[in-house]
């Protein structure tokens, strides 16, 4: 399947109030049931052993207070379920949700008491270097193309002094497919029509290694952490990426 780049609605809310609800709703539901939040877990747990480092760089003995930073939250699908498998691992966090439009951080509450918004820039993220153990980005890498894409991997390993955890689609026939199946069923027509558009231009495992490499990320691990999804995890340089 050729990348092929496109528009998404969500992105611009080219709709209705009632239509970006809608598919913001859908977003939630794609994440619990099409193997998102499985994806995402299976991501953080393979993390997790790094996430514990304290200021000087050594490892903690146990799990501490996670500060994540989740860069194009949206409404915050599967927002709550991971803070309350990360507590359940025993580590209790505080996350700051980023999104460049408000009213569709605002579309997500109630959110959980440990998350804080914010409104704002990718590529000019307000946080000094190192501030967040976790940086996350899901499902929105896709929207960034060429060097766009590359700095917004620059501006995340930039902002953790922990791990960076990237979800997204890998691009398929098969995927794409079978989306527009479920969507044409079960969710809206703006979802239908974003996800087609995300398939097509979503990336493969050996794109998303080279957007890797040419951001200069020296220790990142590509991984396919569930059926038509990716994973790009990275680590401080002078940490081994554990193959």
């Amino acid at each position: 399947m050729r990348q092929r780049l496109g528009r998404e609605w969500l992105d611009e809310d080219a709709g209705s109030a009632a239509e970006v609800g809608a598919s913001l709703a859908d977003l939630a539901w794609i994440h619990r049931h099409l193997g998102g939040e499985a994806a995402l877990r299976r991501l953080l747990a393979a993390a997790l052993p790094r996430l514990a480092p304290d200021r000087n760089g050594a490892t903690a003995p146990g799990p501490r207070r996670l500060r994540i930073l989740d860069v194009g939250a949206g409404a915050g699908a599967g927002t709550a379920a991971m803070l309350a498998w990360l507590r359940a691992k025993g580590y209790p966090c505080q996350l700051v949700a980023l999104d460049r439009r408000p009213s569709h951080l605002l579309a997500g509450r109630p959110w959980p008491p440990d998350v804080d918004l914010a409104a704002g820039d990718v590529f000019a993220l307000p946080f000094p270097p190192r501030s967040f153990d976790l940086v996350l980005c899901s499902l929105f890498l896709h929207h960034f193309h060429g060097a766009a894409a590359v700095e917004v991997l620059r501006q995340m390993a930039r902002l953790s002094r922990g791990v960076v955890v990237v979800q997204d689609l890998a691009r398929s026939w098969w995927g794409y497919c079978g989306f527009s199946l479920v969507a044409a069923v079960r969710l809206s027509r703006m979802t239908l029509h974003d996800g087609r558009v995300s398939f097509r231009q979503a990336y493969t495992a050996a794109e998303l290694a080279a957007l890797a490499r040419q951001a200069g990320l020296v220790n990142y691990r590509v991984s396919a952490p569930g059926r038509f999804r990716l994973g790009l995890t990275i680590w401080p340089i002078g940490e081994s990426n554990g193959g």
